[in-house]
């Protein structure tokens, strides 16, 4: 099911809104606003203190610039990371196939087809099967877990992803999303440590979603939803 972005002059409803204020999006998103308030009251007061330089002297608002200043800098590398973190869960949102119009999924969605992210997506997991083809080659202090082996028997779903996503056209959003997704995490990715079958079952519902078909191979039931949060979680660990 794809995702729907709102359209049009109406203000498509915030996570909050749509999915509650105990989502994970939701939470994300209240976080990143109340960074984003604390560090510009922190901005007025480092401003201010500037200007009580010129007027009082360093001596006596100099340890309070300093101050002021320490704690910007901690506000904007907070902010820095919360907008990280909506960004993951709108990708998360996007990848399960939320059928919501909100915000935070409308904002992300132009940035996960935008060509140089699915270049990156798309070298990555090229990346990723030439270390599955090369792993006994390649320097011990470089490998990644031995798991990655476990790529080189799905070659050729990983060049139709690569090729599917990395093309001119824009693909699917939510083919991106489950690609961003598996490739995220560095060598803690899914795409790393997961298993060969939770990786097969990954890979076609990406190709699937490439061809316009649904969302590649199914699980019945409620089994399905219980396999994509096992591989989810055993990506996360």
């Amino acid at each position: 099911m794809a995702v729907r972005v709102a359209t049009g002059a109406a203000r498509p409803p915030t996570a909050a809104e749509a999915l509650g204020p105990t989502h994970p999006l939701a939470r994300a998103a209240d976080a990143r606003h109340a960074l984003a308030r604390q560090l510009q009251t922190m901005t007025v007061v480092v401003a201010l203190s500037l200007a009580g330089v010129d007027v009082d002297g360093p001596r006596r608002v100099g340890s309070l610039l300093m101050a002021g200043m320490a704690v910007e800098m901690c506000l904007a590398i907070g902010v820095l990371a919360a907008r990280a973190c909506v960004s993951e869960r709108a990708r998360d949102l996007i990848a399960d196939g939320g059928d919501v119009g909100i915000a935070e999924v409308a904002a992300e969605c132009p940035r996960l087809v935008d060509r140089r992210h699915r270049a990156a997506l798309a070298a990555a997991l090229e990346r990723a099967a030439e270390a599955a083809d090369r792993w006994h080659a390649l320097a011990i202090t470089t490998r990644p877990p031995p798991s990655v082996r476990n790529l080189a028997e799905h070659r050729a779903a990983i060049d139709g992803v690569v090729a599917g996503v990395a093309g001119p056209d824009a693909p699917p959003v939510r083919a991106v999303a489950l690609l961003d997704r598996l490739v995220r995490g560095g060598y803690a990715a899914p795409l790393y440590v997961a298993r060969s079958d939770d990786i097969a079952r990954e890979l076609a519902r990406i190709r699937a979603l490439l061809a316009g078909g649904a969302d590649g191979v199914e699980v019945p039931g409620t089994q399905k939803d219980i396999a994509q949060q096992r591989f989810i979680d055993r990506g996360r660990r």
